[in-house]
């Protein structure tokens, strides 16, 4: 049975009721027609309705649309290179997918085809609308920065065509510091947007996701892992994602990794990496045998003396990792730990600051299994 969203602006928990946009819900599925129409009625300032990628092509041809929500299982199209297709040709729309039961792989493979999100119509409930705005928050941010950047390159090229009677130093200088400047407005829009992403997660579990989720995108396909420390000084798998291993030997490797790696790493400062086997078991010991011919980076992710949890990253060398990767997971690792800071001042507000690691907001044995995130 549906359930009717209030009316009211904001609910009780503050989140939007209302979305100032026009949507664009493209399903064969009357089910989910219905449920879309439940959750959306006089909360958007239209809702337009496609049953197939031909129908909404046509849909766009003739209207501008803020946001698409396409399901999956298109009849006449694969819904990621639609959702390419689209992000590709109205670049000021957010497209956003949708699947019953979304797994990491399945969001990871939406926002590489230029999705903005992937959601459950069926899961997200009247907390639909707090996602889809924040979808399109992040979406207009996005495209506020694009256009600063464009801006910016203009002026840049106009200043080196005036240039071009000096001589080359002076325009290789020019050329370098227009470079600089795109990838520091590239960097600066990133941390932007991965801030915007976690910064609404409160939870443990749904920060962990989200983070691993939006780093992949970043990384390619990897094996990646966090684990956070416990009271008892131990650490444990807070989510993880087997990307090209056996499920029996990644446990195992995983293992391996709570009780060795962690725990060496936890004092950590910075961004450390190991190339090949025999780097990992000489850092490690041979309990690390089962990492095989792989390349590993890994960080501590520190918040004011304090590990709050290490992340490492793993893959076979023979796709390894690029320098400038280094950077950008420095920059992400150091949002995340910001983060998770934040949630454990929320979750321990009620204890003096000296108490904050002793009352085990990681240590959580009977909340159900790690975030098995294994693609």
């Amino acid at each position: 049975m549906s359930r009717t969203p209030e009316n009211s602006p904001e609910n009780a928990h503050g989140r939007p009721n209302r979305l100032d946009a026009r949507v664009l819900i493209v399903t064969a599925s009357r089910v989910l027609k219905d449920l879309a129409a439940a959750y959306l009625h006089d909360r958007t300032d239209a809702n337009v309705f496609a049953s197939s990628a031909g129908e909404a092509r046509r849909v766009l041809t003739r209207h501008e649309f803020d946001l698409l929500i396409v399901h999956v299982d298109l009849p006449d199209c694969d819904a990621y290179e639609f959702a390419k297709e689209i992000s590709d040709a109205f670049p000021a729309t957010a497209v956003v997918l949708e699947m019953d039961d979304p797994r990491l792989d399945d969001a990871v493979h939406a926002m590489q085809s230029g999705a903005a999100d992937m959601i459950s119509l069926r899961a997200e409930g009247n907390d639909l609308v707090r996602r889809l705005a924040a979808t399109l928050d992040r979406a207009k941010l996005m495209r506020a920065r694009e256009k600063r950047v464009d801006r910016l390159r203009r002026l840049c090229k106009k200043l080196s065509g005036k240039k071009l009677d000096q001589d080359q130093t002076r325009r290789q200088e020019l050329a370098g510091a227009y470079n600089d400047l795109s990838e520091t407005l590239a960097s600066s829009g990133m941390a932007s947007e991965f801030q915007s992403i976690i910064r609404a997660e409160l939870d443990i579990e749904s920060l962990l996701r989200a983070a691993l989720q939006y780093i992949l995108t970043k990384t390619g396909p990897t094996n990646a892992a966090i684990f956070l420390p416990a009271t008892s000084g131990d650490f444990s798998l807070g989510a993880y994602v087997n990307y090209d291993g056996p499920k029996d030997s990644a446990e195992v490797l995983l293992e391996s990794m709570a009780g060795v790696v962690a725990p060496k790493l936890e004092r950590s400062v910075g961004l450390v990496s190991f190339r090949g086997q025999s780097d990992i078991m000489r850092a490690f010991g041979d309990s690390m045998e089962w990492v095989g011919n792989a390349e590993m980076i890994a960080m501590s992710c520190r918040h004011e003396g304090e590990c709050l949890g290490v992340m490492v990253f793993y893959r076979d060398q023979r796709t390894p990792f690029p320098s400038e990767l280094r950077k950008t997971l420095t920059t992400l690792a150091e949002l995340f730990t910001r983060q998770v800071a934040r949630v454990v001042s929320i979750h321990h507000r009620h204890l003096p600051k000296s108490q904050w690691g002793k009352s085990g907001l990681f240590d959580e044995p009977d909340a159900g299994p790690d975030i098995d995130l294994a693609a």
